[in-house]
């Protein structure tokens, strides 16, 4: 712990020395700027200590950059400035997505370990075009299908037969009756194959009980729905 630490420092104060002799000022001026002793900024590049919470701020608009970069120990000013508020905003909203299924996923088994009268049924479709596999999860509170592994066959992969979508889409079906829709758009036309990559869903539903009853229907582009792979365990 402490060596990682210690690593986090160094590479700080190594930045925090390339900003310094790339604005042309000593470690004494930069001092006399932000009100404090030389000494602190030697520690600082040395990686010796790290810079009071009560400077980063004056720290930070001495040197050009924001607080973030001096946290960091490098620079991410140009990478924040290739990104449009529009993709910023839906790489939050990915985040925020993959967060959320993970809670969802660590308060499930929580209820689950707080209950002995609970079944796990693993399940896989292995069809001609993917493979999809995933769980059904019982108890007597509720039922939730998890689906987290869906592979695209290596034999479909690339070639002018591979379509580009604009939208995925998973439909649940459980005794012949819609219970859940889940819609992934995409910034770009996109091959089928890659637009399988991170996708899975969690489906919380105490009708579900049995997985012979339970069918999923791909399709893409929302407008006509196509129908593309249906699954049935």
């Amino acid at each position: 712990m402490e060596n990682n630490y210690k690593c986090d420092l160094v590479k700080m104060g190594k930045h925090i020395s390339e900003l310094r002799k790339n604005k042309g000022l000593t470690q004494k001026k930069l001092a006399e700027i932000i009100e404090v002793n030389d000494k602190s900024i030697s520690k600082w590049e040395q990686g010796d200590l790290a810079p009071d919470i009560t400077v980063l701020k004056p720290l930070a608009d001495a040197l050009g950059v924001k607080i973030d970069e001096i946290l960091c120990g490098e620079k991410i000013e140009e990478k924040e400035k290739k990104e449009t508020p529009e993709q910023r905003k839906k790489r939050i909203k990915r985040k925020i997505i993959k967060y959320l299924i993970g809670i969802m996923l660590i308060g499930l088994i929580i209820v689950l370990l707080r209950k002995d009268d609970w079944e796990v049924t693993e399940l896989q479709y292995n069809g001609k075009d993917m493979l999809v596999e995933g769980m059904l999860v019982n108890s007597d509170l509720n039922s939730s299908l998890i689906i987290n592994k869906i592979y695209y066959k290596e034999n479909k992969l690339g070639g002018k037969s591979e379509k580009m979508i604009n939208t995925l889409i998973a439909t649940v079906y459980y005794d012949d009756k819609e219970v859940f829709i889940y819609e992934k758009r995409f910034d770009s036309p996109t091959l089928i194959s890659k637009s399988f990559d991170n996708f899975g869903f969690i489906v919380n539903n105490k009708s579900i009980k049995n997985k012979n009853k339970i069918k999923i229907v791909f399709s893409y582009d929302k407008d006509e729905k196509k129908e593309y792979v249906i699954v049935n365990f």
